[in-house]
């Protein structure tokens, strides 16, 4: 056998043995999940003004969540703001979580702008 033989004969065996290796191992699965708004209220009054917004985390599928991390942008009439609320506790599979996060805005005189509310980003783990 010349050396190239021998060459392609050993990448083939690599090749067959990192193929019966990925059979082997199960694939790690991320659970399925997703952060929502669900309600914003203002709380306002002559001193300060802020919104409370209620998020929901639902689990679709996969391994229960122990850990998330959302990032909320709530706008006002006069500027945005960004909040992240972090929680570590199981939520199985098909399971919920509702919580809620103020945001106190820098002005008395700033308002909610309706439905400005989202999430931004979130990760679970």
């Amino acid at each position: 056998m010349t050396s190239r033989g021998a060459g392609f004969g050993a990448l083939c065996a690599v090749c067959s043995a990192a193929a019966l290796v990925s059979a082997c191992v199960p694939e790690w699965v991320a659970p399925k999940a997703a952060a929502s708004i669900v309600a914003v209220r203002e709380a306002n009054d002559t001193e300060s003004s802020s919104a409370i917004a209620t998020y929901r985390v639902l689990v679709a599928e996969g391994p229960a969540v122990e850990r998330y991390g959302i990032v909320i942008r709530v706008s006002s009439n006069a500027r945005k703001y960004w909040v992240t609320e972090f929680g570590e506790f199981r939520i199985p599979s098909g399971g919920t979580v509702t919580g809620a996060v103020r945001v106190d805005f820098a002005e008395a005189s700033e308002r909610y702008e309706a439905e400005s509310a989202v999430v931004e980003s979130s990760w679970f783990e």
